[in-house]
């Protein structure tokens, strides 16, 4: 009876195990039918033109357009230099004076002083100093006119002063002199070229038209000579 009894359980196992393996069979069957019947389908994405400001510019959706971004570009500022202007010293310079060398017929130096007086008699005379020098290498006699007296009152005199053979004439202010002591009053000066080693006559002639203690005197003259060396 046992044995009858693993025999029939046996079988109804196998007969479940058969049952399920046609049903599993079938269902796979099934799904691949279903496979085979249904068509794929393919979605394709609509594609979106942007409005974009440049014409042909065309944006897919689901992209993420980034705005073009312009860089300005940074500027530096180089800070103002100023520069302080170099100083420049200038030496001084000390300037020698010109020496013009003397001609080989005027020495270095002349060194003549002399004065030549009138004698008239009485206690009024002319007298002429003469002194040589030298300028831009040449000669010079410079005369110098001074008439000598006590208290005198006359207008204004003519003179004439000669050197070698050149005259120069001049005039005098009025001279108005009222003290009893002896004095001196320049006349007139002149400064005359001459050449070394010449030997020049230097002559004063006052146009005194004057009577002076007692004496009439119409022209008072002073005159002498001179070697230029």
């Amino acid at each position: 009876m046992r044995v009858d009894a693993a025999v029939k359980f046996i079988i109804v196992l196998l007969v479940v195990m058969i049952v399920s393996l046609a049903t599993a069979l079938i269902i796979m069957n099934n799904d691949d039918g279903e496979k085979e019947t249904k068509p794929a389908v393919t979605t394709t994405a609509p594609t979106t033109t942007a409005p974009d400001s440049t014409p042909g510019s065309t944006t897919t959706p689901g992209q993420t357009t980034t705005p073009e971004v312009t860089t300005t570009p940074e500027v530096t500022t180089t800070p103002e230099v100023t520069t302080t202007p170099e100083v420049t010293t200038t030496p001084e310079v000390t300037t020698e004076p010109d020496v013009v060398p003397p001609s080989p017929d005027v020495p270095g130096s002349l060194n003549i002083e002399k004065s030549f007086r009138s004698n008239t008699g009485v206690s009024i005379n002319l007298r002429a100093d003469v002194t040589a020098f030298e300028k831009n290498g040449k000669a010079f006699l410079r005369v110098d006119v001074y008439l000598e007296h006590y208290n005198i009152n006359i207008k204004a005199r003519n003179g004439v002063i000669t050197v070698g053979n050149k005259e120069f004439a001049f005039k005098t202010d009025a001279l108005n002199y009222s003290l009893n002591a002896k004095t001196e009053t320049l006349l007139a000066t002149k400064e005359i070229e001459v050449e070394y080693g010449d030997s020049v006559k230097v002559k004063v002639d006052l146009e005194s038209n004057v009577t002076y203690a007692g004496k009439k005197l119409d022209h008072i003259v002073a005159e002498g000579t001179v070697t230029v060396k």
